[in-house]
């Protein structure tokens, strides 16, 4: 994953954690912050599925870990940092700090990392004083695997030496594009022939390109000023938290520790609900910028606010204003974000005109995040002399109610009501997109696998102890019981793949997307803090003795805290099997039919992340088909799979868009394993036009496949009220954006080649289409079949009338023979 970062992040985003970024810290483990390590090494050792004791941890590794995830760049620390520490703190970590519920070493490497910072900023101001020269033949490494931290100040030196002429190229090259586009336009040149400094010069003048260099320097600058200044409001309970995550990952990449904002953001993300005012928004230089307004939020329906405004103060009720220029995103949202029915009062700078600060009430309310909410569409298809309606399901998350909102909505009840609507519709398939699905609520994956089959086992959970728990779906009603087709990507994990594996092993759905899932085959559970006694209870008869321990045990536990989000440790307790009994984690679960994607040269899989949970299998359930009668839903047939993939294979050779796919993904390939980025501009210019000329006509066919799209029909989840003239809730516009969260900081390439154009494209989905497809060929399969049926029944009713006429006929039992 680090490899993904290091690729789509500048190096002043790179230094965040969490959206934050670091300052000078108290070298003082708080009372708080012990009781919590107790807590966590509590559940780490007692609750982990791998059994794992805190002596058995590799507390060297550990300490590179943290290193790592402060500086994964490799600038600020050195070797002799690394050999340093992991003989001071390493060897010693347990006896000497964990088991006296100490965190030093944390704060000493971060105040170290702090320090390193501080200087290396006085040495960017000079750098950035002095003359640069662009033009001298260089190169930026950005996928070293072995690169480690630099053993001298020199050669830290020379790392950041190109680091800044990196970004001060990418911050010249949208200007600086713009100026060589104009010029070559009017000139009839060929750019992508190549760009040398006689070029560059006749394309732009002197004076424009020092303006621009000028500019970009600045631009550069103030982006670390920012960093800094913002290096001030880190806390003590952020390092505390993102060292204790490291220790608890040393299990498992999925175990962590969670602060209470952190537990806030965790419940907001499962019940898809917040307290607030409904505004998206990022940081631009230091200021909070509205980026968009929730629809029917507080602060749409106040008709003050707009996109583009900026939040320079805040305040509670009749309290003061806090100044809110230049804090971290965070902070800014935390002030924001309150009591449902309170008053935040916002002191606006408008983004038009030329109107004074401005101040806005507006009373906080619970919203609902519907673009995360289960979406749904119908795609209209002609196959043959047919035309049919295939209803496509977009179910983003396994959500449900949490204990910040008991009564928001479920994703098994969305789903139902979607199905619902499609049959109203009359739709002859039904396709359910689990491709940006990450997982959620077990419970809801086992309801929305229940909503296409029956009564039946849907995934077992294997604890510490070898315990297994299935868990079924009770439920014997069937809300679809035509053809379908469950899409995955790389990106579909854990619960996702539980209802994509479970439907596969009845033979209930055929599997399209990536070669496999993601492979995330571990349950986790999360424990508020402090934590209970009772989270150690386990087996069914533990759980029993809990009633008749219960004034005994509570007698020994702390005061609970007084605290509406409370820290939370969240550990993986087991892992999942599917039905058969094989394991979902690292394998993922398998296509039935492969649609090519650029997925699968990205390092995005369980594999790629560290200290991942092995692959095992245990005893499975035998299938019996005879109950698929019974319930009187169409079971794939033996062949149909092979039949659909055949009839697709043919498409992905023929038609143009898997062409277009093909060569979009080579292109794409070839960009992103690039090991290294040119510092000479010319170089790097001539690469930029030369990949232009390449992504253009991709882009060109893109457009004119784009325009051959399937009739697509929007399914309204939620009707809009009567009066209500915003619009009714249909699909997702943008499912990466985070509500009060904070936006990337100069996202962009590494290497600044993503153009305006680029990020524009219109959407064009060529996994969906093919699945509309395969899902339309299984629909005339099911309809021979179902004629070959009722040919068949004519058949015999017409020979069993024929029996009864000549069973009714007189006959001689004697004749004569002449």
């Amino acid at each position: 994953m680090q490899r993904i970062l290091r690729k789509l992040i500048p190096i002043a985003s790179v230094l965040i954690l969490h959206g934050s970024v670091f300052a000078q810290v108290t070298l003082e483990t708080t009372p708080t912050m012990r009781s919590e390590v107790k807590d966590l090494k509590m559940a780490v050792n007692g609750l982990h599925f791998n059994r794992m004791s805190l002596d058995e941890i590799d507390y060297q590794q550990l300490i590179v870990d943290y290193m790592e995830h402060l500086d994964f760049a490799h600038l600020y620390f050195r070797i002799s940092d690394e050999i340093q520490w992991k003989a001071r703190f390493g060897l010693p970590m347990k006896n000497a700090y964990l088991d006296k519920n100490e965190i030093y070493p944390a704060f000493y490497i971060f105040n170290t990392f702090q320090q390193r910072a501080e200087e290396r900023l006085a040495w960017i101001r000079t750098f950035l004083s002095e003359p640069i020269n662009l033009e001298q033949e260089d190169y930026l490494i950005v996928d070293d695997k072995n690169e480690t931290w630099p053993a001298t100040e020199q050669e830290a030196d020379v790392r950041w030496t190109k680091q800044l002429k990196n970004e001060i190229i990418s911050q010249m090259l949208p200007d600086l594009r713009k100026k060589i586009d104009a010029s070559a336009k009017e000139k009839s040149l060929d750019l992508a022939a190549g760009i040398d400094a006689t070029l560059l010069e006749q394309l732009v003048d002197p004076e424009s390109f020092q303006t621009m260099l000028d500019d970009a320097r600045q631009k550069v600058l103030d982006r670390y000023e920012r960093w800094y200044n913002r290096i001030t409001e880190i806390r003590p309970s952020e390092v505390h938290e993102d060292f204790l995550t490291k220790l608890a990952q040393m299990y498992d990449p999925h175990s962590n520790f969670m602060s209470p904002d952190t537990s806030e953001d965790f419940g907001i993300a499962i019940s898809n609900e917040l307290i607030g005012i409904g505004a998206v928004l990022s940081d631009e230089n230091g200021y909070c910028k509205i980026q968009e307004l929730v629809e029917k939020g507080p602060a749409e329906k106040s008709k003050q606010l707009a996109p583009g405004d900026f939040i320079v103060g805040v305040a509670q009720e009749d309290g003061e204003f806090v100044d809110v220029v230049g804090k971290r995103l965070r902070d800014i949202v935390r002030l924001i974000r309150g009591e449902e029915s309170s008053l935040v009062r916002l002191k606006i700078k408008p983004a038009r005109g030329a109107e004074e600060e401005k101040i806005v009430d507006i009373i906080r309310e619970r919203i609902t995040l519907e673009e995360k909410l289960a979406s749904a569409e119908i795609q209209v298809i002609e196959n043959g002399d047919r035309q049919m309606k295939i209803g496509i399901i977009n179910l983003p998350s396994f959500y449900g109610p949490s204990h910040l909102a008991p009564d928001s909505s479920s994703a098994s009840g969305d789903v139902e009501r979607l199905i619902e609507k499609l049959q109203a519709q009359d739709v002859e398939g039904i396709i359910l997109d689990l491709r940006t699905n990450g997982g959620g609520l077990l419970d809801e994956a086992i309801k929305v696998t229940g909503l296409f089959i029956s009564q039946g086992s849907v995934v077992k959970l294997k604890d510490r102890r070898g315990n297994f728990e299935i868990n079924r779906d009770h439920n014997p009603n069937i809300s679809w019981r035509g053809p379908l087709a469950v899409l995955t990507s790389r990106y579909s994990a854990s619960a996702s793949e539980i209802v994509a594996g479970a439907l596969q092993y009845y033979k209930r759905a055929v599997v399209i997307g990536d070669i496999s899932t993601h492979g995330k085959g571990t349950v986790q559970k999360t424990y508020p803090l402090p934590i209970s006694e009772f989270d150690f209870f386990q087996t069914r008869e533990e759980i029993l003795l809990r009633p008749r321990m219960l004034q005994r045990i509570e007698s020994l536990l702390p005061a609970p805290r007084q605290t509406a989000n409370p820290s939370i440790a969240k550990i993986t307790i087991g892992k999942y099997y599917l039905p058969d009994g094989s394991s979902t984690q690292l394998k993922g679960v398998e296509s039935d039919i492969v649609i090519p994607s650029v997925n699968e040269i990205l390092p995005i899989k369980e594999s790629d992340l560290d200290n991942p949970m092995p692959w095992d299998v245990v005893d499975g359930q035998p299938l019996k088909e005879d109950l698929y009668a019974l319930d009187n839903y169409p079971m794939i047939l033996p062949g149909l799979v092979e039949m659909l993939d055949s009839q697709s294979a043919v498409r992905r050779s023929e038609l143009e868009e898997f062409q277009y796919l093909d060569e979009s993904i080579k292109f794409f390939s070839e960009r992103y394993n690039r090991d290294q980025i040119p510092l000479r501009l010319t170089e790097r210019l001539t690469r930029i036009y030369t990949d232009k000329e390449i992504s253009d006509v991709l882009e060109k066919r893109r457009d004119t496949l784009a325009g051959m799209a399937f009739e697509s029909i929007p399914v309204v989840l939620h009707e809009k009220p009567a009066g209500d003239e915003t619009a009714a809730i249909t699909s997702s516009p943008n499912a990466s954006d985070e509500l009060d969260l904070v936006f990337p900081d100069d996202a962009a390439s590494a290497d600044g080649e993503d153009t305006e154009e680029e990020k524009d494209r219109k959407p064009f989905d060529i996994q969906k289409r093919e699945a509309v497809r395969i899902m339309s060929d299984w629909i005339l399969i099911e309809n021979r079949i179902r004629e070959g049926d009722q040919q068949r029944q004519m058949a015999l009713a017409a020979l069993k009338e024929s029996m009864e006429k000549t069973s009714a006929m007189p006959h001689n039992e004697n004749p004569i023979r002449n």
